[in-house]
């Protein structure tokens, strides 16, 4: 006695259906992870025994749920009668890559072979579309993440020194206590995340040292504290753990010649 069984590869495969061109992406053990937006979740089934899928029976018990653990609204359609082992689920509302609906998504379903015999199967996806952002778009002077801030534009004199700049950076999908994708944090990498400065006016970077604290805390030291004059641009580089990018610019002016 044998029963249907999700297939052994390629079982779950997602389509972006909002860009100008379409895009599809099968999943796998190694690889759960969906970036873009997603308009149809695609199941695939097989059947070990003699029977056969009865795909018609099967796409009734297939299911979609949200990270909040509400069912998705979805028209679902099948590829039978040949060759018959594959589900697709055209989401109502596509979930569209702005963080809003980040979570793990569950797909559910009760496959039925032709001669009744029936398994319960679970799997799941994670959507994490939207990178890392800094905190507040504050950038912190002098400090581990407080205090005095470096507004865009900013004039700096003589008798400033500039030791280190900060940001905290945050990779929660929404803003937005209200979003799905609010409680959902995909992670910072903040390996590979980074702080860079240039000097604009002579063209050259600043030199300093980055260094990292904890999730969130990226850390500038300048080498010298009273850089040449001009203009600053301070450049961060945040990436979560599924790929997403982001980069955010703030630029003052460093000031030392007197009038």
């Amino acid at each position: 006695r044998s029963a249907p069984t999700f297939a052994s590869a390629a079982a779950i495969g997602v389509e972006d259906t909002l860009t100008p061109t379409p895009t599809a992406k099968t999943l796998s053990s190694a690889d759960t992870i969906v970036t873009t937006s997603v308009g149809k979740v695609k199941v695939k089934f097989a059947d070990v025994g003699l029977a056969g899928l009865n795909i018609s029976s099967t796409m009734n018990g297939v299911r979609l749920v949200d990270p909040t653990g509400v069912e998705v609204a979805v028209s679902k359609t099948h590829n039978g009668p040949t060759p018959g082992d594959q589900i697709t689920m055209d989401l109502i509302f596509d979930i569209a890559n702005d963080g809003k609906r980040d979570g793990i998504y569950g797909v559910y379903a009760v496959a039925v072979d032709n001669a009744g015999n029936t398994t319960t199967l679970t799997d799941s996806f994670v959507i994490d579309s939207v990178a890392p952002v800094v905190i507040g778009d504050y950038f912190y002077l002098n400090t581990r993440g407080g205090g005095t801030t470096i507004p865009e534009g900013m004039i700096f004199g003589a008798t400033s020194q500039i030791d280190t700049i900060v940001v905290l950076v945050s990779d929660s999908s929404s803003q937005v206590s209200t979003d799905i994708g609010f409680k959902f944090n995909g992670g910072v990498n903040l390996t590979a995340s980074s702080i860079s400065v240039t000097n604009l006016t002579t063209g050259q970077s600043v030199s300093g040292v980055l260094s990292r604290a904890g999730d969130s805390l990226l850390v500038f030291w300048l080498t010298d504290s009273t850089p040449l004059a001009g203009n600053i641009l301070v450049q961060v580089i945040t990436l979560d753990r599924a790929g997403n990018q982001r980069i955010q610019k703030r630029s003052f002016q460093y000031d030392d010649q007197a009038p």
